[in-house]
């Protein structure tokens, strides 16, 4: 394909996607039914056409890159944590375990804009929310510190899947629940 196709059927895609983006937006603040608007102007894209890279800059992102991800791997070595929980994970073999001790539960005014977005979605969803699940902040270190024990945790699972484990992390679950249960706007689809 060519390069004037390729950019043309990026062009058409990026209108069709914003003509939805109006019709749902249009559809949500007047309640009517969706319809198409074809407009005279096509929509600008935010992307330059041409993106040229030379094989030097390819050897200084992927220098770049080296250097950051080495520099990771410096700071999980002398972090004392990040120590820590590699020890824990590889003692009890249990992740939701060390997961429970970085986490900490919702409250106050961060719970009340979690129900406030569930609210509002669920209500745009034409659903009610019975109970909030369970929600959790984990601070930019502790999840950084958990990306130090990452090739750990990848074992782990490994080892779940295998059947040499008895348990089963739960880790990342409630997100795909909550994935399941909003789904998407289009019932054939959820």
């Amino acid at each position: 394909m060519s390069w004037g196709v390729g950019l043309a059927l990026l062009s058409l895609i990026t209108a069709l996607l914003a003509t939805t983006y109006v019709n749902n937006a249009a559809e949500l603040a007047g309640g009517s039914e969706p319809t198409l608007i074809w407009q005279a102007t096509p929509v600008a894209s935010p992307w330059p056409g041409v993106a040229s890279y030379t094989y030097r800059d390819a050897q200084e992102h992927t220098a770049s890159t080296l250097r950051v991800a080495e520099a990771e791997q410096d700071w999980c070595e002398r972090d004392p944590q990040a120590g820590w929980l590699r020890d824990q994970l590889a003692a009890n073999n249990d992740i939701d375990a060390v997961w429970s001790n970085i986490r900490e539960a919702v409250a106050g005014s961060d719970l009340d804009a979690v129900r406030t977005v569930a609210d509002a979605t669920a209500t745009v969803r034409g659903m009610t929310f019975e109970q909030l699940p369970a929600v959790w902040l984990v601070s930019r270190t502790e999840l950084r510190r958990w990306g130090c024990v990452s090739e750990l945790v990848m074992e782990i699972r490994e080892r779940e899947e295998e059947g040499e484990l008895d348990q089963r992390a739960t880790v990342g679950e409630p997100a795909e629940r909550l994935d399941q249960l909003l789904g998407l706007r289009d019932p054939a689809l959820t």
